[in-house]
């Protein structure tokens, strides 16, 4: 039986709801590892060539994250947020930074094509993004659900909290 994006990310999302281990992380440990794993995913972390990912796997900034057919990766951030990946997606952490004493967190991912389910954790939400080839979303205490169809469309559900979408151009969609 063959999963739509959507069955594959809903599949892995419950996780999301379990409580997790926060962990001091040190650079050399990553900014976060994954979490939960259904079938193929792939890391990539230039200038190293692409490379298979495991449960429990760090994952670290500037690394390009995607998953094949019928898959899907749960990655956990140091600061408790959850980022699900559907089938056949890519993302970008372009940056991360999470100090649990001080306000100069910031996390901002590209989530390029495919299914993703987010859930904020405690880096200030002001300093968050999340963007796709059509918007940039800031969020407050939230849990999105969106879909980055190949040319660039994007769609989203917010199950809780709330979103600002901003499109390329700069003005807010309502």
């Amino acid at each position: 039986m063959k999963l739509t994006r959507r069955e594959a990310l809903l599949t892995t999302a419950a996780i999301m709801a379990l409580p997790s281990a926060r962990a001091e992380t040190s650079p050399d440990d990553g900014i976060g590892s994954v979490n939960d794993i259904l079938n193929d995913g792939w890391g990539t972390l230039a200038p190293d060539p692409r490379d298979e990912i495991e449960f429990e796997d760090a994952v670290y900034m500037n690394e390009v994250v995607e998953t094949g057919d019928e898959s899907a990766i749960v990655i956990a951030f140091a600061d408790g947020s959850k980022l699900t990946v559907g089938e056949n997606a890519k993302i970008v952490i372009d940056k991360y930074v999470y100090n649990p004493a001080g306000s100069d967190s910031e996390q901002i991912i590209t989530l390029t094509k495919g299914a993703f389910r987010f859930l904020s954790g405690s880096i200030p939400k002001d300093k968050v993004k999340l963007s796709t080839p059509t918007v940039t979303i800031g969020i407050r205490g939230t849990e999105l659900i969106f879909d980055g169809a190949d040319d660039g469309e994007t769609e989203m559900s917010t199950v809780t909290g709330d979103a600002d979408c901003t499109a390329g151009r700069g003005e807010t969609l309502p």
